[in-house]
Parts: structure tokens; C-alpha cells; sequence
């Protein structure tokens, strides 16, 4: 097995040596590249070759930060891309993740160093335009709002694939994580993954990959009773969504409010059953270039009635009209489902009666 403790040093030497140069000295990248590549993809076999079984949660984030940071490097600044696959994550890494709740601390944790990880390719690839000033200028504010909205997708991505358990590793207090983030978004990221490991040198077919992200999801939908979450395990959720959506009859309340800004009901979280509305009023507008604000809000309205005025019937009567109800929220309209709708019906739904309704559908 390799000498990790000097591979990281190898890593860190040879990476930052790059990096380096090409802030300050870009002009020296043409000569040094040859023998860099040498390097790099020497260190690159070394790095893709360490077993990942019984490796520890932090190892495991560090080497597959390193190779993707040499996939990022290999491309914008040495100009020979190289395809890297990352390590699957050691089995026992994948146990414990499954079987300890999440606090919101550890969520925000998780979600910095994802934020940190986009924020490391994206500014790697900025360096191909901007190699003079990018090391001083640093993340712009806008641009850090956006690796942490990456991050949260890819969470959402973890949870909906199934890489996570929603019921297990979090409660309602990191909800507000998944609230603006749209189920489109997380399909197009569950898309790039699926390219990702195909391996393919250029994504050429991106659209074939998300309808697969889209046959994915339904197939998650459509698990069985032993893969979903227990009936008590929702019991969280639903106490969530009277707080903060619903009013007396599981009814949910859509409400103008008086003030410029609604009332935060949960530590972190400004939001109402109006507000999110008004979210997906205006996503719909975007995406279909209709700005009749009558039809978009009515859309908004007849989606969001139908997902939580029926999800606690769905999940707790197993009530068949609700679960076609709440189905047709996440699927029908998916342009404006959100993550935190996405991942209850994932996590709840009656495996077996949303297969028969997406059959009879078809």
C-alpha cells in the first residue's frame, strides 16, 4: 500500500508548484509542461491506486479532493486533460453514514467543504482566462452564493440517488437546505454524474443523460416498502410542515402577508406556503417565457396544493388518490418541484402504488 503521508506531500508540492506558476509566471507553463505532465500522471496512478477499504471519512475526502483537482489542472492549465475516476466510498463509510442522524452543524459542515470543493474547479477553471489575477482577486461574493448552491444540489443529488438517507441523516433543521433548491437542477447534476462515470472524454449526449437522471428518480419513487423509510421516521417531517405550510385539516395555507417579509418560522428559514408560491409562480415563468402572472401563480397554486394538502394522506393512509395527487407534483411539474419535495416522496411514498400510477400513466 503507498505511503500516504508522502503521497499528500507529493501532491501538495507538485500542486502547488503549478498553481503557482500559473498565477504569478504563466509565461513558464509551456516550458515546465512536459515534465509536469510526466508528474502529474505518475502521481495520478499512485493516487488511483490506494485502497479505499477501511480508509477514515477525512482520508477519503482528501483524495478525492486531489483528484479532482488534478482533473481540473490537467485541463485549464497544463492543456492535457485527463479523465480521473474518483474511489467508491469504503463500505464502512457508507454504514456509518446511514445509520447517524446528521445535526444541522455537521449539514453545514458537509455543505462548506462541498462549497470549498466547487469553489477549488471553478476558480481552477477561471485561470485559463484570467491566469494574472486570479490567485489575488479571490471569490466575488456572487460567486461563493453559487459554489454554495452547488453544494446543496449536490446534497440533494446524495439524498435522492439514495447515496444518503433523507430519514436518517437529517432533521427538519437542515430542510431549509433543500426548500429553493428545484428538482431540475438536481436531475442535471445526477446527469453530469452519470457521465462522469461512464467516463467518456466529452459530454456529448447531455440530455440523453438527464432523461436517464429522470428514469432514475421514478425508479427511486417506485422502491419498495424494505428500501423506503419507516412510517415513524415521518413523523419529523410532518410536524415540519404543519409549523411552517399547513393550517387546521393538513390543509395547506396560502396566505398574503402583511408585511414586506414573512415570519421566520424555523431557525434559518423565512418562509410560508405563500412565499413558496410566489418562488414557483416566478420559476415557471422562466421557464416556459410565459408572464401572465394570473396563469403562472395558478399553476404555482394547483402545485403546491397537490403535493402538501395530500402528502400526510399519501404517506400515512396510503391513500391512493393522494399519492396520484403528490406523484404528479414531483413528476408533472417537476420544473417547479423543490428537493425537499422530491426527497419525501422519495423517502415515503408507497413503492408499489406509485409504480401502478406511472404505469397507467404511461
Amino acid at each position: 500500500m503507498p505511503d500516504l503521508t508522502r503521497l499528500q506531500q507529493r501532491h501538495d508540492h507538485l500542486y502547488r508548484k503549478i498553481l503557482s506558476t500559473a498565477a504569478e509566471k504563466p509565461n513558464q507553463i509551456t516550458a515546465e509542461r512536459a515534465r509536469w505532465v510526466r508528474e502529474m500522471d505518475e502521481l495520478l496512478g499512485l493516487l488511483q491506486a490506494v485502497p479505499t477499504e477501511g480508509m477514515s471519512a477525512s482520508t477519503y475526502d482528501w483524495l478525492t479532493t486531489a483528484l479532482i483537482n488534478w482533473q481540473v489542472a490537467s485541463a485549464a492549465i497544463l492543456d492535457e486533460p485527463r479523465e480521473v475516476r474518483l474511489p467508491q466510498s469504503p463500505e464502512t463509510l457508507l454504514r456509518d453514514r446511514s445509520d447517524r442522524v446528521l445535526s444541522d452543524e455537521e449539514v453545514e459542515k458537509l455543505l462548506g467543504q462541498q462549497a470549498h470543493h466547487l469553489s477549488l474547479v471553478r476558480r481552477a477553471r477561471e485561470l485559463t482566462e484570467q491566469l494574472d489575477r486570479i490567485s489575488a482577486e479571490g471569490s466575488s461574493d456572487e460567486a461563493l452564493a453559487q459554489d454554495w448552491r452547488g453544494a446543496r444540489v449536490f446534497l440533494a443529488y446524495e439524498l435522492l440517488s439514495g447515496q444518503r438517507s433523507f430519514s436518517r441523516e437529517l432533521t427538519s433543521r437542515s430542510f431549509r437546505h433543500l426548500v429553493d433548491i428545484w428538482l431540475t437542477e438536481v436531475k442535471s447534476a445526477w446527469a453530469f454524474v452519470l457521465w462522469k462515470e461512464r467516463g467518456s472524454p466529452l459530454w456529448d449526449n447531455p440530455d440523453a443523460d438527464y432523461l436517464q437522471a429522470c428514469h432514475d428518480f421514478e425508479s427511486r419513487l417506485r422502491e419498495p416498502a424494505s428500501s423506503k423509510a419507516q412510517l415513524a421516521d415521518f413523523a419529523e417531517a410532518e410536524e415540519f410542515l404543519r409549523r411552517v405550510y399547513l393550517s387546521n385539516g393538513d390543509r395547506v395555507r396560502i396566505e398574503s402577508p402583511n408585511q414586506e417579509e414573512t415570519t421566520a418560522t424555523e431557525p434559518g428559514l423565512t418562509e410560508s406556503a405563500w412565499s413558496l408560491v410566489r418562488r414557483k409562480a416566478e420559476r415557471w415563468a422562466e421557464l416556459t417565457g410565459h408572464w401572465d402572472p394570473d396563469d403562472n401563480w395558478r399553476v404555482a397554486d394547483n402545485q403546491v396544493r397537490d403535493f402538501y394538502d395530500n402528502i400526510t394522506a399519501a404517506v400515512r393512509d396510503r391513500d391512493r388518490s393522494s399519492t396520484e395527487r403528490v406523484v404528479r407534483a414531483v413528476v408533472d411539474r417537476e420544473g417547479i418541484a423543490n428537493a425537499l419535495e422530491a426527497a419525501l416522496a422519495v423517502s415515503f411514498l408507497d413503492g408499489e402504488m406509485v409504480r401502478e400510477i406511472l404505469e397507467n400513466a404511461d
